[in-house]
């Protein structure tokens, strides 16, 4: 094979496993390599490979498509674990820990206090670096009349994360013109209460059967003063269901409800795993997992919400993973201290 092929196979294997999907399918675009050097470096990357559409696309849809028994030997990759598995799994970990400490601490300051400053809340929501936080922090600069402030938090978003996709940048797109809408009622000296027809139009221009955050921040405004109510997003067809139970806060923004969550944390003689599974209960269970990767019994699983109560007596005091899995997924993963 000219020079050029294995150039590019070198450079692609030394980048391995940690090449994204995009740059496979490119690698198969640019019609190099031969259909073993694709395989072998698509079997380097079991985690951008296994991703859904991608073995579908290199074997019928790629510009130079793979014989199907390559495709088997790709599919065979997934199941060995690289060290980029362990670094994102590792890396999700330390995020969802950080999210849930941050929701947690918002949820405390709240509740222990009649008023609550917004440059506090913004400082907790700037400690987690997500599009997530960002919207939260930019509806305390709303709440605040504070509108460029808010403009500016959500044009940084894509700033922050220059690899969102289409629907992430429409949302970012409804949520300015959402900030829009809140600056010029304020100007209008109106509230949520006291909105007339064409105000009413333009909500709805903006939600236009959307579900993500601004839609429902501002089909929430219409459903709690107007009675212009909509059935919840349960899944069908065209979408898929939210992966979270989602709950709504006095001032009607969402709160995402987590799938497990873990009391009393750090546990001493006993602990409480409640969890929710929103698709049908397949094989479910949770598992526990020391440190040194010992598992511990499971708790079989058989509805879809429930709080199994886990004996840790004669656990060793120390750090744990507890996974809930179901249809062979895990659909949640949590810490646990054993005092």
């Amino acid at each position: 094979w000219p020079e050029e092929a294995w150039e590019l196979r070198a450079m692609l294997l030394s980048k391995s496993p940690y090449l994204s999907t995009e740059v496979l399918m490119q690698m198969d675009e640019k019609g190099i390599l031969p259909d073993a050097m694709v395989a072998e470096i698509c079997i380097a990357n079991p985690e951008a490979t296994s991703k859904d559409g991608f073995t579908d696309w290199l074997e019928f849809k790629a510009p130079h498509p793979l014989p199907s028994y390559m495709i088997d030997q790709i599919i065979a990759s997934w199941d060995s674990k690289t060290y980029r598995f362990t670094l994102e799994r590792d890396m999700a970990s330390h995020h969802q820990d950080m999210t849930q400490a941050a929701v947690l601490w918002l949820d405390r300051f709240q509740s222990d206090s009649s008023y609550t400053p917004m440059d506090s809340l913004r400082m907790v929501w700037r400690q987690v670096r997500t599009s997530a936080a960002r919207y939260a922090e930019a509806l305390t600069f709303i709440e605040e009349g504070r509108y460029d402030s808010a403009r500016i938090v959500v044009e940084m978003i894509p700033v922050e994360d220059p690899k969102l996709k289409e629907k992430q940048l429409e949302e970012k797109d409804r949520m300015l013109q959402l900030v829009d809408f809140f600056r010029d009622m304020a100007a209008a000296g109106k509230s949520a209460a006291q909105l007339g027809h064409d105000d009413i139009t333009r909500l709805e221009g903006i939600i236009d059967g959307q579900y993500d955050r601004p839609a429902t921040w501002a089909q929430n405004l219409l459903c709690f003063h107007y009675k212009r109510c909509r059935p919840p997003l349960t899944g069908g067809e065209d979408r898929p269901a939210p992966r979270m139970v989602r709950a709504y806060t006095a001032d009607g923004t969402a709160k995402a409800l987590p799938a497990l969550v873990i009391r009393p944390n750090p546990a001493n003689t006993w602990v409480v795993f409640e969890y929710r599974i929103l698709k049908a209960v397949d094989n479910a269970y949770i598992r526990v997992v020391g440190i040194d990767g010992r598992e511990l019994p499971r708790i079989p699983i058989t509805a879809p919400e429930g709080q199994p109560v886990y004996d840790t007596r004669n656990m060793a005091k120390g750090a744990y993973t507890v996974e809930l899995v179901n249809a062979g997924k895990t659909v949640e993963t949590g810490k646990l201290m054993v005092e």
